[in-house]
């Protein structure tokens, strides 16, 4: 419904440079209500363009929806009517909608698009099944020209049914997609089915898919555990906590390192001292046993083995060094130990990556002779199967990408009738006062009245 303001004048700003439009408002407006203001040049706007204009913005809704059913029930809710005269119908944003972003989840995740789009797949499907025959003999007949005629006149007509592509964007849908096998096509009708013509990552998944499925796994795995050590390696300082990641930047992990190495040399300096003391301590135990009376060696020696004391005072002055060198080692020795427990889990993943880099490079390194055993090894029949089956994917994902666009153009022009219809009137006046309200201030703060 179209409302006319009535009192309208425009009035050049005082500054210049922009016009200042003031008018009165009809008392009977929905909440929702719209300004639109239609420029002409020497002439007045006609009711009927007015009429055209909202005419366009109504069938667009609708064509833009028959394609998904229920759709455009998801996301428009009708308004009430303001006047039980009004004849058209108004529309609002559903309340699954808050921001605009809303739309697009809506779209990606609408079952009615996905059902569309199925029925695509499988007018494919069927069509290719029927057509299959035709392309199996193409070694025979030789008729790459023939085929094309006639496939882009059955196609485009069963994909025209579905009405999301017209004839044009069906027919295009499809050239694009025979250009696309253009060489293969030639090259059967020539050389018959040739494993030349398949990629090597497909004719590796024919013959060797364990190789393959190991060398998925393990990029799969460097992939994860290089994203690990990246991740902590770009935290802004003060970001990192221990608790929360099995890695360490590389900072801190030079500082547990040297710390492992400061301990691991201490404890190396109070073990030797206390190695070199048990050999003085032996050295002097053996001289003290030889002057040992023969009835007492059995007993002294059990006492030296023992490390005793009150055998001889030099040997308990060593004894009594080496028991106040010992906690010393053992507590450098546990420090080192406690870091390295630390930073095992850190070196544990390193080692792994660094194993599963190599797999990745020798698997790669040997795999051009893979293919070439693939190629010697696939028989006529699985080649003609595995190009066929390539030619039908493609197939349906250049249709799938036609259907995108579509989607994507359906997308925006509910994306633009947010734009321009959903905020109320009331919300645009009050952010007019409140601008206007602003600049005022301003405008008194630099003494203008």
């Amino acid at each position: 419904m179209v409302n006319k303001v009535t009192d309208l004048s425009i009035r050049a700003s005082a500054f210049g440079g922009e016009l200042i439009l003031s008018w009165t408002m009809p008392t009977d407006l929905p909440e929702n209500a719209k300004i639109f203001i239609f420029k002409r040049s020497k002439i007045d706007v006609q009711q009927e363009e007015i009429t055209d204009y909202f005419s366009k913005i109504d069938n667009l809704i609708n064509s833009s929806f028959d394609n998904y059913t229920g759709l455009k029930e998801l996301i428009f809710t009708p308004s009430q009517k303001v006047r039980p005269e009004d004849e058209c119908q108004y529309f609002s944003f559903s309340e699954l909608i808050i921001e605009k972003e809303h739309i697009k989840k809506l779209v990606d995740e609408s079952t009615s698009i996905k059902t569309k789009n199925q029925q695509y797949f499988d007018l494919i499907d069927s069509w290719w099944n029927s057509n299959l025959s035709h392309l199996e003999h193409l070694p025979m007949n030789k008729n790459v020209f023939e085929l094309r005629e006639l496939f882009t006149t059955s196609i485009a007509d069963q994909m025209v049914s579905l009405n999301v592509l017209d004839l044009y964007q069906s027919r295009g849908a499809f050239a694009h997609f025979w250009n696309t096998i253009a060489a293969d096509l030639k090259s059967v009708a020539a050389s018959n089915w040739n494993p030349e013509l398949i990629p090597d990552e497909e004719i590796l998944e024919s013959q060797f898919p364990e190789i393959l499925q190991e060398l998925r796994e393990k990029e799969s795995r460097r992939d994860e555990l290089e994203a690990l050590f990246k991740e902590v390696n770009e935290l802004e300082e003060g970001q990192y906590n221990e608790e929360d990641y099995e890695v360490f930047p590389k900072d801190i992990l030079a500082e547990h390192k040297e710390r492992i190495k400061e301990n691991g040399a201490k404890q190396k300096a109070y073990e030797k001292q206390i190695n070199n003391l048990i050999k003085r301590y032996n050295a002097n135990a053996k001289a003290i046993l030889k002057n040992v009376d023969k009835d007492k060696k059995d007993e002294v020696k059990l006492k030296i083995d023992n490390h005793e004391f009150g055998v001889n005072v030099e040997l308990d002055s060593i004894i009594k060094e080496i028991e106040e060198l010992k906690p010393l080692a053992s507590d450098y020795a546990n420090r080192k130990e406690e870091i390295e427990n630390l930073v095992e889990r850190h070196f544990e993943l390193d080692k792994e990556l660094k194993e599963v880099r190599k797999a990745i490079k020798e698997i790669k390194d040997h795999k051009e002779q893979l293919v070439e055993k693939a190629r010697e090894k696939i028989t006529e029949e699985e080649a003609k199967a595995l190009i066929l089956a390539r030619w039908k994917r493609a197939l349906t994902s250049t249709v799938e990408e036609y259907l995108k666009q579509y989607q994507r153009k359906f997308l925006y022009a509910v994306e633009n009738l947010w734009n321009k219809y959903t905020i109320p009137l009331h919300t645009i006046l009050t952010a007019r006062d409140k601008e206007t309200e602003q600049l005022n201030k301003f405008l008194s703060e630099l003494g203008y009245e």
